[in-house]
């Protein structure tokens, strides 16, 4: 709680799990030491970069410096790490090879069996 915190605008999703992890926790936002609110991806990354504070963002926004070791993630047990998200389509447009291809190709990259 110590670190500044580099968030996104109210109302997008990463806050709203961010605000719920952090509830659940029996903490808020306002118990870090300071909070930038920012939608500038870029000015996120090269701010935690600088040892500038901390930020909850999805891994595939930041895989490359993940990958490089210029920043570590963490997890947190019992931190809700993901969002719910659906794929949807028109009952019956499953049968179509694009879109059977498609969410397939979605449920890949989101590492989970695709029900099609």
């Amino acid at each position: 709680m110590q670190y500044t915190l580099f968030v996104r605008e109210g109302g997008c999703s990463s806050r709203q799990l961010l605000g719920r992890g952090l509830e659940d926790l029996g903490r808020s936002l306002d118990d870090f030491s300071a909070v930038v609110t920012s939608d500038d991806l870029r000015l996120t990354c090269q701010s935690v970069l600088s040892a500038g504070g901390i930020s909850f963002m999805s891994k595939c926004l930041v895989c490359e410096y993940l990958e490089t070791g210029q920043m570590i993630g963490h997890q947190l047990e019992g931190f809700p790490h993901s969002r719910q998200r659906k794929v949807v389509m028109e009952k019956g447009r499953e049968k179509e090879k694009l879109l059977r291809d498609l969410a397939r190709c979605i449920f890949n990259v989101m590492d989970v069996p695709s029900p099609i």
